[in-house]
């Protein structure tokens, strides 16, 4: 205890998060490996900080940990990368749950992360001068980082707007408006779909608990309020924004991807009662042959690497909280966030197993320590 009270501090829990993110979507091999010690600089010294944890909190990484290993040999015959995600999946639930016995110092270091996450994107953005807005050819996020397209800046920044989202409803019954609307002016400029659509739900679902957790008749009203004043600047400005939408993002083209679709029907015909179990592979898949070995889809990749026992593991964290007591308006609103984590997962592989795990692990153990959801 005496290193977690030394060392969990705002600060460093602010380093530790930016340095996650950054080493992750730069992919860069230094910073990789510094993240990498400072999680076992964070793990090792606190490791009889676990005998603390609850039966839920046990059972679960237990669990998890336990169905990794068992289909490790299988995976690393599958995927030279195996043990490496092995080790993420350790370190990123190490971690969580270390720096998540201190909720207030987690919520900070949160907040602090995503605003300096946002004000970096707008620095971008000014230096570019929103050039080439709404342009395939041109994408403003599209050169943002080395190796990746502007749908993975646009996804980390759901997760983290949900991360977020949660942890301050959680403790200080405070929806996050303001940084949520920033997140979504992001995702717009990003030229996506599906964050775009991501980011709305999470403003959305602030913009209600807002105006509705305190009581229920006030609630209602404020709901029926609401929607009455939707409605009436829909039908002001419906034309401008229907406008804007079909000519600076991909809504206009629909929710149908055709080449996610096609990666989805691939794996899953390469699916026999054995691979159901292990795993399939991605050989002579669209998603090797077109994709670099990119499913897309957080969910087809967890079961690529570590099959359905690793998946099924995964799925448990969330639904374990349904049987925690708690406000009905915290389980619903921590709820709506999962969900939108997990819609952006199905359509980037941000999750289930990479470094970003750290979040989702963050946010049950920090549901479940506080007894809600």
């Amino acid at each position: 205890m005496k290193f977690l009270r030394c060392h969990n501090s705002v600060f460093f829990t602010t380093v530790f998060l930016i340095l996650l993110v950054t080493a992750f979507s730069t992919r860069n091999p230094f910073l990789i490996l510094v993240y990498a010690i400072l999680a076992l600089y964070v793990i090792l010294p606190n490791l009889e900080m676990f005998r603390e944890s609850n039966s839920t909190e046990r059972v679960l990484m237990v669990l998890l940990i336990s169905c990794i290993t068992l289909l490790l040999p299988i995976s690393c015959i599958r995927n030279g990368s195996a043990l490496i995600h092995y080790l993420v999946v350790l370190i990123s639930l190490g971690a969580a749950f270390v720096l998540t016995r201190k909720l207030d110092v987690y919520l900070t270091a949160n907040r602090i992360s995503l605003l300096l996450t946002q004000a970096t994107v707008f620095i971008y953005l000014f230096l570019s001068g929103f050039r080439w807005f709404g342009s395939e050819e041109g994408q403003l996020l599209e050169n943002m980082l080395p190796h990746s397209s502007q749908n993975v800046v646009t996804s980390y920044m759901i997760l983290l707007q949900a991360s977020y989202s949660i942890l301050n409803f959680l403790l200080a019954r405070n929806p996050s408006t303001t940084t949520s609307v920033i997140t979504l002016f992001i995702c717009i400029v990003g030229f996506g779909r599906g964050s775009i659509l991501a980011s709305i739900m999470i403003v959305l679902v602030n913009v209600l608990s807002y105006l509705s957790w305190e009581s229920f008749t006030r609630g209602v009203v404020s709901i029926i309020v609401g929607m009455g004043v939707a409605m009436f600047l829909f039908s002001i400005y419906s034309e401008g924004v229907s406008a804007f939408l079909y000519e600076n993002t991909k809504l206009a083209g629909g929710m149908y991807d055709g080449a996610r679709s096609q990666m989805i029907q691939d794996y899953m015909s390469q699916i026999d009662p054995i691979t159901f179990i292990t795993g399939a592979s991605y050989k002579d898949t669209s998603i090797e042959l077109e994709f670099n070995d990119n499913p897309h889809n957080s969910f087809i990749r967890a079961h690529h690497i570590f099959g359905l026992p690793y998946l099924l593991s995964i799925m448990l964290f969330p639904i374990s909280l349904l049987w925690n007591r708690s406000r009905t308006s915290i389980n619903a609103y921590s709820a709506s966030m999962l969900l939108v984590i997990f819609f952006r997962a199905f359509t980037e592989p941000i999750l289930f197993p990479t470094p970003l795990d750290f979040y989702f692990f963050a946010l049950f153990f920090a549901l479940n320590h506080n007894g809600t959801i």
